[in-house]
């Protein structure tokens, strides 16, 4: 094996700043080396890997086990994950992190990343360290083979808590959050652990708080569409059609409710004006279409897109937002 950053000794990397790569896996053969290498790649930081694998029957439990065999003590811990699915899997990993964890990144297992990708979000949140702040580089999507197939970034320039209440934008493959933001992220998740997205969690949480938003215009992760993915990068006719499924299917509508019920625990997290917004949001699901828009005008919640934005009028306007 090429000596990389996951071999060494803790007193080679003590000066550089800390940052702890989450990897939820799940059947993750044959991408979960390519994302492993570019993982051991990254320079000009002090790296540690926790992997949380759910239940494998490809070999990836081993080759993560041989990982860790073969790494410097200390670089590279397997957990087991919950076997309740992805979600649940990340908030597994963000639990058992240590408060130590420094920056903190999610990782998919099938990405690859640029070589300095982690050092990059670490520069550029190190003048903000005072208080929560995310790095959140562009992707460039691939084909299974990584060839490129378009580019993504981040659509706002801030976060926004408005936004966030029914709107999930936030993938957390390109996130990068410093130790404030994940220390919000794990006092949340330990106080409410049953998420139907991590990503949308993050998100609300983070927003909430009023977390500084650092936005990178460089692909600095290759996100791999294949046949196998979760979620992947949307836009295509197979993810519309779910997309549709899912708001015909209930399965949004219990996506809020979840949500809602994730950010009532953790309402003490949120600043005082985002707390307001979340008691006034209640009158969105309120009984009279005249308590609800009155709701609608006050909250002024909103989806990115015209027509989902159209749509969220009317389903507030039906009743049919489940908050």
């Amino acid at each position: 094996m090429v000596e990389d950053c996951l071999t060494f000794p803790p007193a080679r990397t003590a000066d550089l700043p800390r940052v702890t790569v989450l990897l939820a896996s799940c059947g993750g053969m044959p991408y979960l080396p390519d994302q492993v290498a570019s993982i051991a790649a990254q320079r000009g930081v002090d790296l540690r890997l926790i992997a949380g694998d759910d239940g494998s029957r490809d070999g990836t439990r081993a080759y993560l086990d041989q990982l860790r065999g073969r790494c410097a003590p200390g670089r590279v811990q397997v957990l087991s994950g919950p076997r309740q699915g992805y979600a649940a899997n990340f908030v597994s990993l963000v639990r058992h992190a240590p408060d130590d964890a420094g920056l903190v990144a999610f990782s998919d297992q099938d990405d690859v990343w640029q070589p300095d990708r982690l050092l990059r979000a670490a520069t550029s949140m190190s003048s903000i360290a005072h208080r929560p702040a995310i790095h959140v580089a562009a992707r460039r999507i691939t084909d299974a083979s990584l060839n490129p197939r378009g580019l993504w970034q981040l659509p706002v320039e801030r976060l926004e808590f408005r936004n966030a209440l029914v709107e999930s934008i936030l993938p957390g493959n390109a996130t990068v959050m410093n130790s404030r933001a994940f220390a919000l992220l794990k006092e949340a998740f330990t106080n409410h652990p049953s998420v139907s997205s991590h990503d949308w969690a993050m998100y609300q949480i983070l927003a909430g708080a009023e977390a500084a938003l650092v936005r990178d215009a460089d692909a600095l992760v290759f996100y791999r569409q294949h046949d196998r993915n979760t979620l992947g990068a949307g836009k295509t006719l197979k993810w519309a059609h779910a997309r549709l499924a899912r708001v015909t299917n209930g399965t949004y509508g219990r996506a809020l409710r979840d949500s809602r019920a994730f950010l009532k625990s953790n309402r003490y997290l949120l600043s005082e004006r985002n707390q307001r917004l979340l008691d006034q949001s209640e009158g969105l699901s309120a009984f009279g279409p005249g308590h609800r828009l009155a709701a609608m005008r006050q909250v002024r919640p909103y989806r990115l897109r015209g027509i989902d934005q159209l749509a969220l009028w009317i389903e507030v306007m039906i009743g049919a937002i489940p908050l």
